[in-house]
């Protein structure tokens, strides 16, 4: 039983060895991607995101891996949130002026 184990546990490492990737390559235009790293900020600067992007040199498309698009998705969320709170706040406000 624990030798079954023991290859399905070495089979799966040697498929994720294969899976990683040493150079990127643009899946329309088939040239290498270059990698750079964009900065995105929240809140007046009170949180900064870092993105590392990859970037078609020829078509200009830009991609993310799993790592960064996870990283992304929390920034749209967050964003999102900070602007429905803001509305929120006005709206609040106005109304205290409106029945006040």
């Amino acid at each position: 039983m624990k030798k079954q184990v023991y290859e399905e546990v070495k089979e799966k490492l040697e498929i994720a060895n294969k899976l990683q990737v040493d150079k990127s390559i643009c899946l329309y235009c088939k040239k290498e991607m270059i990698k750079y790293k964009e900065d995105k900020s929240l809140f007046d600067g009170a949180i900064t995101f870092h993105f590392i992007k990859l970037k078609c040199p020829q078509c200009k498309k830009e991609y993310l891996d799993l790592e960064e698009a996870k990283k992304y998705d929390l920034f749209l969320k967050l964003r999102k949130m900070g602007k429905e709170k803001a509305l929120v706040i006005m709206t609040e406000e106005n109304a205290k002026e409106i029945y006040a």
